[in-house]
């Protein structure tokens, strides 16, 4: 199990590309994708998977199991439309197998859909570009601040202008990027997704590829990221952390630290953070 900080965020989990990816979001008590059970992702009641490939969703029975055993709470677990679905009659015919019934719910996001993960949390799914329906996933913290000329104002006096005059005219809603997930895709799908994506706090995207030893050719028909196509997009990014993930088995970990050392710029170092 890997645990990496970055800024106020605790990543937990693993991730080896054409292996398994499972992550959880300590501070979210979210997880992102579950292609391999360990106990540490099994905190996150909220699960949202990217896609159907095996790497992504191949230990969801393993992980519903477990929280079945700890009397955990109900898995709220969010999936393309199709991959939803399919879903749906796969888990059942599996407790018909197992003679176990698990505690989940399915819902199925669509590009561009607005999901509610608690009072203040909003999570928009976009689509990214791979080889079957895949979604990347925006959580923003949404809040209300006085409007420009109601500041300064007195407690009592807002205390009566809220009986007064609609909510809309008192307060702005703001919204603030707090992480985003960009899963396997070609790289054209990160000039398309929600440009908040780029002032997220923390960006985990996915970076299979970090040098020649696979032919361009052959990782856009994966549809996969090379490191390069994220070091010309780095001007974009005003956050504060970016999180690599889903590095091909190829790589030992000491290729991957020496590489990212030799290619990130120096001004960056500290702010671009391997999950490995």
């Amino acid at each position: 199990m890997i645990e990496c900080r970055c800024g106020q965020w605790t990543l937990r989990g693993r991730s080896i590309g054409g292996f398994g990816t499972a992550i959880l979001i300590k501070e979210l008590g979210v997880t992102l994708d579950v292609g391999f059970f360990l106990p540490e992702i099994l905190r996150g009641d909220h699960l949202f998977l990217s896609h159907g490939h095996p790497d992504h969703i191949g230990a969801l029975v393993s992980w519903l199991g477990a929280r079945r055993l700890l009397g955990m709470n109900t898995a709220n677990i969010f999936a393309p439309v199709g991959l939803a679905a399919g879903l749906v009659d796969v888990l059942a015919r599996w407790q018909e197998f197992s003679g176990v019934e698990f505690d989940y719910r399915v819902f199925g996001a669509a590009p561009g859909a607005e999901l509610s993960l608690r009072g203040d949390i909003h999570v928009q799914a976009f689509p990214t570009l791979h080889r079957l329906e895949t979604l990347g996933y925006l959580f923003e913290r949404e809040t209300r601040r006085l409007r420009p000329e109601h500041r300064g104002r007195t407690g009592e006096e807002i205390r009566t202008l809220r009986g007064e005059i609609p909510a809309e005219e008192l307060f702005d809603t703001v919204r603030t990027p707090l992480v985003a997930y960009i899963p396997d895709t070609l790289p054209e799908a990160l000039d398309q997704m929600p440009e908040a994506c780029w002032a997220a706090q923390l960006l985990i995207v996915e970076c299979t590829f970090l040098d020649g030893r696979k032919p361009m050719e052959k990782i856009r028909q994966g549809g996969h990221v090379h490191l390069d196509d994220l070091l010309a997009r780095l001007h974009r990014f005003t956050g504060d952390h970016i999180a690599l993930f889903h590095f091909s088995r190829s790589y030992t970990d000491e290729e991957i630290r020496e590489i990212l050392g030799e290619k990130i710029p120096p001004e960056w170092k500290d702010r671009v953070v391997p999950f490995m």
